[in-house]
């Protein structure tokens, strides 16, 4: 019997009567999960960076999240120093956040220490360091997080 596939994930549906297909159960288990990875959206800084500067401050996650990783992308690219951007939990600044250095238009960081939030928890983003003859500007800051795993089944 011939498997059907949906539309979006190609996810593989057992023939009406297929009495075997423990492969293609798990194979959907697999993707499902993976779905977990692809999450990522830019926050435009809508002002000249500067140190400081808090922006994007109050975003809750609508689930748990675990953010992962954070690129900087600057349209003129900061000079004499980094660019730096530190992660806000609750308005308490983590330590862990991106760098794009001196001269770079792009830079992608993975966190040291991925860092969690509930749904009621706030994120946002503070520069914490800038070009000491370019700022850097026309910044875009993108974060890639995952959803957090349920952990018990209803």
């Amino acid at each position: 019997m011939a498997n059907s596939f949906t539309l979006n994930l190609n996810l593989p549906k057992p023939a009406a009567g297929d009495l075997s297909w423990k492969d293609e159960e798990d194979a959907v288990k697999e993707a499902i999960d993976d779905i977990g990875n692809l999450f990522s959206f830019p926050i435009p800084l809508v002002q000249a960076p500067a140190v400081g500067l808090v922006f994007y401050d109050g975003f809750m996650p609508q689930e748990d999240i675990t953010l992962v990783a954070l690129s900087i992308f600057s349209g003129t690219a900061p000079t004499g120093a980094a660019l730096t951007i530190d992660v806000l939990k609750d308005g308490a600044a983590q330590a862990n956040g991106a760098t794009l250095s001196a001269g770079s238009q792009k830079q992608k960081t993975t966190l040291g220490v991925p860092i969690d939030f509930t749904s009621a928890q706030e994120m946002g983003f503070q520069v914490t360091g800038i070009g000491s003859i370019e700022p850097g500007n026309d910044v875009y800051l993108t974060i890639y997080f995952k959803k957090k795993a349920i952990t018990t089944i209803p």
